[in-house]
């Protein structure tokens, strides 16, 4: 959900392509330690939820290396020692910036961490750029939270698709 002007921030930068290196849950109930990571080497993930890129080289270079890891997903996927066999764009992207950047695991990134909601909760809108995010903390008591003005990665999608229903 894009309800902000967040995102003029990496518009304006002079990289030419930029995504986030850290994702983290609105509500603070779950870690994402071992989101952020992937593979049995505990690689760092990049997230392709939000791509910032400017058409030219180094761009091309990383759509075209995503494209041929997905088309030889499972030898990536034993490669880098990825137990899920889902193939998903952020392990591609993740992979591809560390090859494209030279396995230097060295390449910029979106300067702010993703706010996350898991798919587990409820995401409701309230009004305009306003949301409504219910879930059950530790001790299993409903609580809920409201984001105004915020992105935010809806990771359950199912909410957003009622939400975009009633406007």
């Amino acid at each position: 959900m894009v309800a902000s002007d967040q995102l003029k921030v990496i518009l304006n930068s002079d990289q030419d392509f930029l995504a986030h290196a850290a994702a983290y849950d609105v509500t603070g109930q779950d870690n994402f330690a071992a989101l952020n990571r992937y593979g049995d080497f505990n690689m760092s993930m990049s997230w392709a939820t939000v791509l910032m890129f400017r058409r030219g080289k180094h761009a091309e270079l990383i759509f075209d290396c995503m494209q041929m890891i997905k088309a030889n997903w499972r030898h990536y996927k034993n490669l880098y020692q990825i137990s899920s066999s889902t193939y998903r764009n952020d392990h591609a992207l993740s992979i591809a910036l560390t090859i494209v950047n030279g396995q230097t695991l060295q390449y910029n990134s979106i300067p702010w961490h993703l706010a996350s909601v898991t798919p587990d909760y409820q995401v409701t809108s309230t009004s305009q750029d306003c949301y409504r995010i219910e879930y059950m903390d530790h001790e299993k008591q409903t609580r809920w939270i409201t984001i105004k003005n915020q992105d935010f990665h809806a990771m359950g999608k199912q909410h957003l698709e009622k939400i975009i229903e009633t406007c």
